[in-house]
């Protein structure tokens, strides 16, 4: 899928110096767009200090580049600089302060580029001997799909999708086909949602079913990372005010209230994940 950001990317590259952060929810395809911008290099370097917590211990010994890339040599990790820089990933870096404040040697050394991913909590930097690297990052923020991206997913032009945003910057008219396109298209989108993978999977089967199956695993991730970064005292609150959500937003008034958390109006016993997932109806 084509994603604005990957532009960003690309200006990044042709001015590196800093390191770039990409900073957003988690499932919003920050590991999916580093991935496809490293083909654009000759060669790549990828880790994820999530899955792979041994490369931790690298940047909790040493703040120094050459020390770090001689230690990430032993853990069977090359870096091939034969034909230019290449680009060096790490995914995750919010479960490693001091991996956050190598950024700023790793980015000084200029060996590498040096790209990175951050998702809620976020990360802070930790004191003394390993300071904030702010100043040699530059942070991007990566969210959902939005409408004009899902339509490129939906197959409609950059192009069309440029005259159709200058329509409405400018007020003018908009053909009444090409307004009732854009309608049916929106509908769409507000049943799909801006989940990459959601968009993916409609814009693959064109079955809402399917995609229910993808948004109930992105559910699950999200209920898990509250019950995983929170204090063990507030873990029922956090869940409780996830599952009143929905049913909230789909009331009369359309906003969360705290003192509503519970009223699971609508909810059919037994269901499992939240009640606006569950749509099987046309669009």
């Amino acid at each position: 899928m084509d994603r604005k950001v990957h532009d960003t990317l690309l200006k990044w590259k042709s001015s590196s110096g800093r390191a770039l952060v990409l900073e957003g929810p988690r499932q919003t395809g920050k590991t999916f767009i580093m991935k496809e911008f490293s083909e654009s290099y000759h060669y790549s370097v990828y880790i994820d200090l999530e899955e792979n917590k041994k490369l931790k211990t690298v940047f909790e010994q040493t703040n120094d580049a050459s020390e770090i890339y001689e230690k990430l040599s032993y853990n069977r990790i090359r870096f091939d600089t034969s034909s230019g820089d290449p680009l060096f990933i790490i995914d995750g870096i919010q479960s490693c302060p001091r991996a956050f404040s190598a950024l700023k040697p790793l980015a000084v050394d200029g060996r590498c580029d040096m790209l990175a991913s951050v998702s809620p909590p976020g990360v802070e930097p930790s004191e003394g001997d390993f300071p904030s690297p702010m100043g040699y990052v530059q942070m991007v923020e990566m969210g959902p799909t939005d409408f004009e991206e899902f339509l490129w997913a939906m197959g409609i032009g950059k192009e069309l999708t440029a005259k159709i945003r200058q329509w409405i910057d400018t007020g003018s008219e908009i053909d009444v086909s090409i307004g009732s396109a854009l309608t049916r298209y929106f509908r769409k989108f507000m049943t799909v949602g801006g989940m990459p993978a959601a968009v993916q999977k409609y814009v693959d089967t064109k079955d809402y079913n399917e995609v229910w199956v993808v948004l109930a695993s992105i559910c699950n991730i999200i209920e898990k990372d509250a019950l995983r970064y929170s204090d063990k005292k507030d873990r029922l609150k956090i869940l409780a005010c996830l599952e009143s959500i929905p049913s909230q937003l789909a009331g009369e008034n359309k906003t969360f209230v705290y003192k509503d958390v519970g009223k699971q109006a609508g909810r059919e016993e037994g269901s499992t994940g939240p009640p606006w997932i569950g749509f099987t109806g046309q669009v």
